[in-house]
Formats: structure tokens, C-alpha cells, sequence
């Protein structure tokens, strides 16, 4: 199981939650997210930090030519072996971000077929967010609504996005490939503005681990 953490806004959250082992650490280019840092500002951390971890990058109906512009000036900051991932939510087309040409995550909306994933050549992920899991399993949907996605878990990934308050499905891990939990920093977990508990990140975190390991016995 891998783990995210996103909305990242200052070098010592990277730092104090290296012990999370964290596969990709997400940051937010969206204006009027909580969460909203600048890019050079990611060129700042990034270079106050020795990691090696995935970087993945959030846009919200962003023009192309900003996604580009930013994306790249910061894929310059990058180590070798670092991948960078262009993250999408929105209502931005699988077919529009196609035509960006480079990996992208995308964030699950019901207003996109699930059908048209199997055009894509650049989804390499796909986020969902718990809370809609939720929903569908209170009408008693959610295997039914995985089972649309089985054509796909060879071709893409899938992220369940969790809340810090959420009560997790376990269930679901056991009956569907699901590699990747993440989270997002908020004011839940916040001491003061964009400055995060990570004390308690790293005990939910490796709370999750420890009920998933149970799980396989």
C-alpha cells in the first residue's frame, strides 16, 4: 500500500513526515484552494529538501498553456529519478488533458464516462474520493460502481482520497486492486494556518497501514 499527502506548503512538513515513507507528496496550484502555493515556492521546498519521492502537481480548469508553463519551469528542479504527475480536477475532458501529452492523475466526475478511460494513452491514475464511496455504499452501489472500473485496474491506477475524519471501508481493499491511500492536509489537522500537525499525520498514516496489514492476516 502507498501512501500521499497533499496540499503541502512549507519544507518542514516534507521533512517532519519522512517517516511515513510517503510515495509522492502533492502540492496545489489552484487560486482559491486552502492549500494554494506558487510555484516558485514548490522550487523553494524542493530544493531546501533532499527527497526522492513522486511530485504531483493540482490544477483546477487551468489554462494549457499555464499547466505547461509552471509544470515545466518546475520539472528543471527535479532530481534524475523523480517523476512529476499532473493532477486534474475539474471538469477538464479525459480528451482535452490527452491533448497535454504528458502523465496526468484525474479526479473521478460523474460527468465523464467511465467507458472513455479506455481512450486514453496518458491517465495514469485515477482519484476517488471516500466520502463518494461512502455514499454509494449506503445504497448499496459501491461494488457495482468498482466492478465498472475492473476493464481498467491494469491500465490505470486508482487513489482513495480519505478525509481525516473518515471511517474508512476496509472491505473494499480486499475485494478490489486499490494500491493508493492519500489525504489532504486541511484545517483539521492544522496548528496554524497552512502549518500541519505532522505528528498526527504520521500516526493516522501508519494507523491505516497497520488495519490494512491486519486485513492479510
Amino acid at each position: 500500500m502507498k501512501f500521499i499527502l497533499k496540499g503541502i506548503c512549507n519544507s518542514s512538513t516534507i521533512l517532519q513526515t519522512q517517516n511515513s515513507q510517503l510515495s509522492q507528496l502533492g502540492f496545489d496550484l489552484r487560486p482559491r484552494s486552502f492549500n494554494f502555493t506558487q510555484g516558485e515556492n514548490i522550487k523553494v521546498m524542493l530544493g531546501q529538501t533532499s527527497i526522492d519521492q513522486d511530485i504531483s502537481l493540482l490544477f483546477e480548469d487551468e489554462k494549457d498553456f499555464v499547466v505547461r508553463e509552471v509544470s515545466e519551469n518546475i520539472r528543471n528542479s527535479l532530481k534524475e529519478n523523480q517523476k512529476l504527475f499532473l493532477e486534474f480536477t475539474g471538469k477538464t475532458s479525459l480528451g482535452d488533458l490527452e491533448k497535454l501529452e504528458t502523465d496526468y492523475i484525474w479526479h473521478y466526475h460523474d460527468q465523464e464516462r467511465i467507458r472513455n478511460i479506455a481512450d486514453t494513452k496518458f491517465l495514469k491514475k485515477i482519484v476517488i474520493r471516500h466520502n463518494d464511496l461512502e455514499y454509494l455504499n449506503s445504497r448499496g452501489e459501491l461494488y457495482g460502481f468498482f466492478h465498472l472500473f475492473s476493464d481498467y485496474f491494469n491500465k490505470v491506477i486508482i487513489e482513495i482520497q480519505v478525509d481525516w475524519n473518515t471511517e474508512i471501508i476496509y472491505s473494499m481493499f480486499e475485494h478490489f486492486k486499490l494500491p493508493v491511500i492519500s489525504v489532504e492536509i486541511t484545517n483539521l489537522i492544522e496548528t496554524s494556518y497552512q502549518n500541519p500537525n505532522c505528528e498526527l499525520i504520521n500516526t493516522f498514516i501508519n494507523t491505516i497501514k497497520t488495519n490494512i496489514n491486519n486485513l492479510k492476516g
